[in-house]
């Protein structure tokens, strides 16, 4: 129904970029530009890599919203909230149960916060980052103002 990446922002990259570029023209330049252009070549495939490997996916299916590594049941969830930059922020600071955290500021500063009506859970909520916290909340939740889950069934 839903799926979402949350790649690192521009600044992220070019900061990345930066570091290797500096090292590999510090290396060329003691060791010699055959050698300053192979650690840069490396360097930009070990930081693609490595961001591409740890790059934490949002995906809502029939059943389950899945965030990061963990899977939860829709059946658990009771509300989804859209949250702002501001008041992520505010959810983050504030954190007093124990809760579920996929927070990414690099990427977004806005996202959703999931409450849970499971007691078997031993979190009572989420907090995950996302660029659309709108469709997350439309696929998953409740609707602002609606008595009806997204996918149709009645709440």
């Amino acid at each position: 129904m839903y799926r979402e990446r949350l790649w690192p922002s521009t600044w992220v990259w070019m900061l990345a970029f930066g570091v290797v570029g500096m090292l590999a023209w510090a290396m060329g330049f003691a060791l010699g530009p055959t050698w300053g252009l192979a650690i840069l070549a490396l360097g930009a495939g070990v930081v693609v890599a490595a961001v591409s490997a740890t790059v934490p996916t949002i995906a809502v299916t029939t059943t389950d919203l899945i965030a990061g590594s963990a899977r939860l049941p829709r059946t658990a969830i009771a509300d989804v909230e859209v949250l702002d930059s501001q008041e992520m922020t505010e959810a983050v600071r504030r954190v007093s149960s124990p809760s579920y955290l996929m927070v990414r500021p690099w990427a977004t500063r806005g996202g959703v916060r999931v409450i849970l009506d499971d007691p078997d859970d031993p979190h009572a909520q989420w907090l995950i980052s996302s660029r659309h916290p709108d469709r997350v909340q439309g696929c998953v939740g409740r609707r602002a103002g609606h008595g009806t889950l997204a996918d149709g069934g009645e709440s």
